[in-house]
Order: C-alpha cells, then sequence, then structure tokens
C-alpha cells in the first residue's frame, strides 16, 4: 500500500492504531477532504461501474445522505457450502434486495450493509461519526457490528437513505 500511495497522487496511505472498525472510520471522516465517504470491507472487491454508480445515485437525489448498495457473494475462491441457504447469506454481509433503488424504509425490516455503503461527510460529522462501543474490534475479540445501522436509526426521519442495486460489491 506504501509502494502504491507513493506512485498515485490521488492515493493515500495511513496507518493507525485506532479502536476497532468504527475507530478506523471516524479517522477517515477527520482524513476526508471529499464531499462523500464510501467504505467498503477490506475483503470486498468492487464492481467496475463502482464509483460512476455511486456518483450517479448522488446526483439524481440530490437530498440524499446515504447510500447502500448490493453486496453480492464471491464463490471465486470456495464452493458455496450446500447448507448455507439465501436466507443466511445475510450473516456473512450479502445483501440483495432486488433490482429497484429503494427509499430506505419501503420495505420491511430493511437494512444496508457495512460491506458496501456512502454517506455524506458532512452527515457523518454532524451526528459524531460511528460509535466505537458498536463495530469489529480485533484487540479484544468484539465481533458486533451494525454501528451504520445505529447511524441509519439516527437519520432515518430527517434524512434521505435510499438502497441501490447499481452500486455493487462482491465480498
Amino acid at each position: 500500500a506504501e509502494s502504491f500511495a507513493s506512485k498515485h497522487k490521488n492515493f493515500t496511505y495511513v496507518k493507525k492504531q485506532t479502536d476497532g472498525l468504527s475507530g478506523a472510520r471516524n479517522e477517515c471522516i477527520k482524513l476526508t477532504t471529499t464531499e462523500l465517504i464510501h467504505f467498503i470491507d477490506d475483503d470486498a472487491f468492487a464492481d467496475f461501474n463502482f464509483v460512476e454508480s455511486t456518483l450517479d445515485c448522488f446526483t439524481r437525489h440530490t437530498k440524499l445522505s446515504v447510500m447502500g448498495g448490493k453486496v453480492v457473494p464471491n464463490w471465486s475462491l470456495i464452493k458455496r457450502p450446500h447448507w448455507l441457504s439465501d436466507d443466511a447469506l445475510g450473516y456473512l454481509s450479502m445483501l440483495d434486495l432486488g433490482s429497484s433503488e429503494l427509499i430506505y424504509g419501503e420495505l420491511e425490516g430493511m437494512w444496508l450493509a457495512g460491506a458496501n455503503i456512502c454517506f455524506r461527510k458532512q452527515v457523518l460529522e454532524n451526528y459524531g461519526g460511528f460509535s466505537t462501543n458498536l463495530g469489529r474490534n480485533g484487540s479484544h475479540g468484539g465481533l458486533l457490528g451494525a454501528e451504520e445501522m445505529q447511524l441509519i436509526y439516527a437519520l432515518k426521519d430527517s434524512h434521505t437513505i435510499i438502497y441501490s442495486p447499481r452500486c455493487v460489491v462482491e465480498h
């Protein structure tokens, strides 16, 4: 990463000890100078049109605060276990709510996956970022997640939040 960053002006590599995933995301909020911050998991692969799809969604929806995208399984390195049902894929952060954009709350039980989620930076700053009481934290073995959903729940009544099936990552 350091070698890549030294060759590309639009890439920055930062190594910092933080309090887990939420702490790392909050550090990203401090360091980022762009209007949008798109978080994907470190083991996710962005679709070829990933950036274009994200920007298009925010351009078409000028009041949009948060956009969550589709997260599909990548079985290139391992065969899908026969016992793993489609209903269980959500436990692996897979998310496919269909082929149409949805406004948050239109679908009962709707959620967005932290493996593919974009926020306006100003919204993250206004709400204090992500709770460090939630989020993966390897130092104490904590696997409690859903810090992005805690934030979405706080935003849902006053902000526009959309699921966009065009913004895809493989996970």
